[in-house]
């Protein structure tokens, strides 16, 4: 599967910390990608956002999409 968002390397470390303290779930760095991603589409379809595709969501300066969902 081909990352729709760019995360933080900070961001995939944690989210593999946080499987793997909660669950016991070892992810791999692409693993770790994948889940955020769809946790991203998640959060834009509760937000509204699932009919646009992530290239038409506008950042908060008015251009393109964040590349780090992280730091918005």
């Amino acid at each position: 599967m081909q990352s729709v968002f760019s995360f933080s390397k900070k961001l995939i470390d944690e989210t593999i910390l946080v499987f793997k303290e909660e669950d016991g779930i070892d992810l791999s760095p692409e693993q770790a990608d994948e889940y955020l991603n769809s946790f991203a589409g998640l959060f834009l379809a509760f937000a509204g956002g699932a009919t646009d595709p992530p290239e038409a969501i506008e950042g908060e300066a008015g251009g393109s999409p964040p590349s780090d969902l992280i730091n918005r």
